[in-house]
């Protein structure tokens, strides 16, 4: 277990250090892609088992933005459907 840890921190450092900047939003320039959505879902993971990101905050921000997009895009399906359901 110590051993992927001491991994992780390795790559979240990497992470941090290079992907996003101030220049990028997401990990392939401004547009969210699938390895945005990926990467978020693994970064969840160790949210739920109580990973600490407080050492990178580009990670932090960058995640917070996937989530907020995802979010965005969970209530424009909602709210299209509600309307498709109210046209007919």
């Amino acid at each position: 277990m110590q051993w992927g840890q001491e991994r992780s921190k390795a790559w979240l450092q990497v992470f941090n250090d290079h992907i996003p900047r101030p220049r990028h939003n997401y990990v392939c320039g401004d547009a969210i892609s699938i390895a945005d959505h990926f990467g978020a879902g693994l970064l969840t993971l160790g949210e739920v088992i109580g990973c600490d990101f407080t050492a990178y905050p580009y990670v932090q921000s960058w995640l917070a933005r996937i989530k907020g997009a995802e979010e965005l895009e969970v209530g424009e399906r909602h709210a299209r459907r509600d309307h498709r359901g109210a046209q007919g």
